[in-house]
Order: C-alpha cells, then structure tokens, then sequence
C-alpha cells in the first residue's frame, strides 16, 4: 500500500478512537466523571504511573517478538503502543488497537514480520495473563483469606485457560496460516485465490515457526517482560482498594486482578465494555465476600486512567497519522 492510504487508514482510526473515547465519557456521565476524579485525585497521578510502567513492560515483550534482525526501535514501539491505546476497546474482541500498530509499522518492518509478531505478542499476553490469573487464588489459598470454593473456582477457569492457550500454540505451530487461506481460496472470489496471498502466508507461519523453534530465548525474555506487566497491575488494584480505605493485603489485590481479568476476558465480545466491566466488578467483588461497591469505585478508577491515555493516545496517533 502506497504511503497516502496508510496516511487515510491512520486517519479513519484515528476518528474511530476519538468516538470511543467520547462514547466512554457519555456512558460514564461527566458528572460520575468529576466526582471520582476527585475522590481519586491524590492517588490519581500513581494510578497513571502505574499503567505506564505496565505497557512500557509489555511492549519490550512485543520487541522480543520480532527476528533480532527485523525489529524496529524499541521506542517507536512503545509509541505505537500507546498511539493504538484509544482502538484497544473501541470494536468486539479488542483487536482493532492490534490492526492499528500493524499499520503504524508498515515500511518499518517486512509486512509477514510484523503479523508474525503480534500473533506471537498477543497469544503470550493471553497465556501470560492466565498464569498470572491462576497466581490470585493460590495466593488466597496460602493465606485463607478467602472461601476455598471461589478460590478454587477460579484457579480451575484460570488453568484451563492456560491449557487453552498451549493446545492453540500446538495448533499455531501447524500452519495455521496457509491453512486460512488455503480454505479461502475456495470461495469464489478471485483475489483470495492469489498466489501472492498464499506466499504471505507461507512466510507468516516460517516466521511463527521460527520464533519456536529457535528462538526459546527471546520467548522467555517476552514471557518475562509481560508476567511483570500484569504484576504491576496487580499493584494497581493494590493502590486502589488502599486508597478505598480497604487496607487490602498482596493476597486480596493479587485475587480481584484475578476476577476482574476473567471479567475483562469475558466480555470482550462487547465494543467498549462501558457498564458490564462496572457490574462485573461490583459482582466478582460480591463473591469474593469483599465491598461490591468497592469493585465498582475500582473500576471507575480504571476507566477514569483509560480516558486520560485514551486522550494522550489520540494526540500521539494525530502527529503519526501526519508522518
């Protein structure tokens, strides 16, 4: 694609995160706005700290990805990551901010090098985030802080999503490519019977190989970056129930990050999520045996921190969709 329609597509992104972000302020009520922005303000500034210490970890997870001899600057990386913060929500399944960085990267990186990438970063943030998950309740377990059954509950729904994710790697690993657009190619449509496709896709699934083959390292590396991604946002929720006057314990912020997760995973069929990730959260609390209220002012937290990278993100992505 020609430089002007990479320029248009950033463009029709662009207007797309600027109607998400706004959808969110409508949803939430600029009033519900105000008043948790100022119960929050004094913690606030650490909640903001705290996500970009988050995405910074991940996105070195992201680099880790690429072939050594492909990847782009690490700081480009982590500037598209935030550019694309505004689409993460916008559209079901989340993975219109993966559409996004792809096009932010075209001419900085081989086209199947950089779908190769993202299918590698996104299933490790799955599977890294379900470990995580399954770390909440043996925590609780450890301490008895909470009932065994919701605890055991949700470390089975956590590990089955690890098993999940290593038979879809297995499943990965098979060509998973080709064999998309082999079955594409069946359908009467003459572009998708290019042999240009089936090539892109040959060397998407090379690539993917590749990374597991012989590339352990840089797997282990990504793995780690992202595992201490969602651990710094298990200190999220740490900040927020202490600054709720909870005086919550490692154990208790470590098993809400938990529900909250499966909540989030949940409902990602849904554009945007506003309301549900509120009542979700009012309700994982609930069972927990801990404040619904509380969950539901944490969530607002959480929202409240969306909006304002939303915003630095739409600033981020107006300058780059001029480059």
């Amino acid at each position: 694609m020609s430089a002007l329609s990479k320029r248009k597509l950033t463009f029709i992104f662009l207007a797309i995160g600027i109607g998400a972000a706004a959808l969110l302020v409508i949803k939430l009520g600029p009033q519900t706005i105000l008043d948790n922005l100022i119960l929050f303000a004094p913690a606030f500034p650490i909640i903001l700290a705290i996500e970009a210490a988050s995405n910074l970890l991940s996105i070195v997870g992201w680099y880790y990805s690429f072939n050594p001899n492909d990847r782009p600057p690490l700081p480009r990386l982590q500037l598209i990551n935030f550019a694309s913060l505004p689409l993460s929500g916008a559209l079901p399944s989340g993975q219109a901010g993966e559409v996004l960085k792809g096009n932010l990267l075209r001419g900085r990186a081989a086209g199947p090098e950089i779908v190769s990438s993202l299918v590698v970063y996104n299933y490790l943030h799955i599977g890294t985030t379900a470990l995580v998950m399954a770390a909440g309740p043996v925590l609780a377990l450890i301490c008895a802080e909470f009932q065994p059954t919701v605890a055991l509950a949700l470390l089975g729904i956590s590990l089955a999503m690890v098993a999940v994710m290593a038979g879809l790697g297995v499943f990965l690993r098979l060509g998973v490519f080709q064999r998309v657009t082999g079955w594409m190619s069946r359908l009467p449509l003459k572009s998708l019977k290019s042999d240009h496709l089936q090539d892109w896709a040959k060397d998407v699934d090379g690539r993917f190989r590749q990374v597991w083959n012989e590339r352990r390292g840089d797997l282990l590396r990504a793995s780690a970056f992202l595992i201490l991604g969602r651990l710094v946002q298990i200190g999220e929720v740490y900040v927020i129930l202490y600054h709720l006057g909870l005086e919550p314990t490692v154990s208790v912020a470590a098993i809400a990050f938990s529900g909250t997760a499966l909540a989030n995973y949940l409902l990602l069929a849904l554009p945007a999520r506003e309301g549900f990730l509120e009542g979700s959260a009012y309700v994982v609390f609930e069972l927990l045996g801990l404040s619904g209220v509380a969950g539901l002012s944490m969530e607002i937290a959480r929202r409240l921190r969306k909006i304002a990278y939303q915003i630095f993100g739409l600033v981020l992505l107006f300058f780059m969709a001029r480059d």
